[in-house]
C-alpha cells in the first residue's frame, strides 16, 4: 500500500474502533461488522473508492491484525463490489424509470432523439 494511503486505512480503522467501543475486536461480531459499512460510508459521505478503501482498512484490521473470529464470516469481496455506483442505464436502475426517463438518461437513445423525434418517441414506446 502506498504511504499516502496508510493514514487513510488508520483512519478508517480508528472510526471502527470507535463505534464498537468498549468492546474488544475479537468479540465483534459478524452483524457489527457489516452494520458499520453503510453507516460510516453514508455519515462520511464516502465515493466508491473510499469505500473500498474503509473495506480493505477494516479487512486488514480485524483479520490481519486483530484475528477476529467473526472476521471470517464477512464477505469482505461482496463489500467491496457493493461499493460500486451502478450506471444510469444498468438493468435494476433502469427499471425503476419512466420511459421517457430511461430515455433521455441512455446515451444511445440521446443522438438519435435529438435529430430524429420519430425514434425517440419509438424507443418510448418500446420501453413502455
Amino acid at each position: 500500500m502506498p504511504s499516502a494511503q496508510r493514514r487513510w486505512y488508520v483512519v478508517r480503522a480508528e472510526a471502527f474502533v470507535a463505534a464498537v467501543r468498549p468492546k474488544r475486536l475479537v468479540e465483534v461480531s459478524a452483524a457489527e461488522i457489516t452494520a458499520f459499512f453503510p453507516r460510516y460510508a453514508r455519515e462520511q459521505r464516502l465515493n466508491d473508492w473510499q469505500f473500498r478503501q474503509m473495506v480493505d482498512a477494516l479487512q486488514l484490521l480485524l483479520v490481519d491484525v486483530a484475528a477476529c473470529p467473526a472476521a471470517h464470516e464477512v464477505e469482505w469481496d461482496y463489500w467491496r463490489e457493493a461499493g460500486v455506483t451502478l450506471a444510469a442505464n444498468h438493468p435494476t436502475v433502469a427499471a425503476t424509470l419512466s420511459p421517457e426517463q430511461a430515455i433521455d438518461t441512455h446515451p444511445i437513445y440521446t443522438k438519435a432523439s435529438e435529430h430524429r423525434p420519430l425514434l425517440k418517441q419509438l424507443a418510448r414506446t418500446l420501453r413502455a
